[in-house]
């Protein structure tokens, strides 16, 4: 019979079952357990990753609604992805409510990016998007219920473009 660390190494699903039933049986000395620390340390980087991914999808349509309302009128596809991805974001942040911390660091990180790719496929100017977000004004595009508007800054000051960015998305 092949070792933990040979099943790991070969069949994943076999390796995970195994080991689980020793976990339940408390065969300690049976569970290649730098095999489980490295599936656990991977498991919370795929949930910060699936949670990137998907702010990333969700921005780059928000910006595309924001500066081609004429995109809106072909059909549903962009507010269909905005309602699926918000979707998405909501159960990965219910399954690792930890994660709720890392989401303004994750879209500051990634907004240039998003950026870059939202001009590319509009073929628009850079002068349409702002180069940054302003703080924290993005996070509430995801997460503020329909019929909110978005508040002043601390100064009093209204992001002109993000109150435009969100409002075409709230209905």
């Amino acid at each position: 019979m092949p070792t933990s660390k040979d099943l790991y190494n070969q069949d994943l699903y076999t390796w995970a079952m195994t080991t689980a039933k020793f976990m339940r049986h408390k065969q300690w000395p049976e569970i290649d357990w730098e095999a489980v620390i490295e599936k656990i340390e991977g498991l919370a980087r795929w949930y910060k990753q699936e949670l990137a991914s998907r702010l990333e999808i969700l921005l780059i349509h928000l910006l595309k609604w924001c500066v081609q309302p004429q995109g809106r009128q072909l059909g549903h596809s962009w507010r269909d992805t905005i309602q699926e991805q918000r979707s998405q974001i909501e159960l990965v942040l219910e399954d690792s409510p930890s994660l709720h911390h890392e989401v303004d660091a994750l879209l500051t990180k990634r907004y240039r990016k998003v950026r870059d790719r939202a001009l590319d496929q509009t073929g628009l100017p850079e002068t349409v998007l702002p180069h940054i977000p302003a703080p924290g004004a993005v996070r509430k595009f995801w997460r503020t219920t329909s019929g909110q508007r978005p508040g002043r800054d601390k100064w009093g000051r209204q992001h002109t473009f993000y109150t435009r960015l969100y409002r075409h998305f709230w209905w």
